[in-house]
């Protein structure tokens, strides 16, 4: 019973405590366990953010090209059926489901 006080004693005494709280070798594995998940959320919403940009930019494109057709069709004087009915096909055919 002795032993195992005097361990305990030794165990939580102050110098042991000291000892273990200015240990450096574990340091750059705990930053870097601490730090990845910030780096990864970080890339994941950066790539988020990038594809909702991308369909932005594609979803402009395809009006673009629908309202172009459109007014191609009125320039040659058709009625509003027909112009309606180019710039339908042009946004279908541009990927517009």
């Amino acid at each position: 019973m002795a032993l195992s006080g005097r361990f305990i004693r030794q165990l939580f005494s102050r110098l042991a405590s000291r000892r273990f709280c200015e240990g450096k070798g574990g340091n750059v594995a705990t930053i870097f366990a601490l730090t990845l998940p910030v780096v990864v959320g970080g890339a994941g919403f950066g790539m988020e953010t990038s594809y909702w940009y991308y369909s932005s930019l594609k979803l402009q494109a395809i009006a673009d090209a629908a309202a172009y057709a459109g007014a191609l069709e009125k320039i040659q004087g058709s009625d509003t059926a027909t112009i309606t009915a180019a710039a339908t096909t042009s946004a279908a055919s541009n990927g517009l489901g």
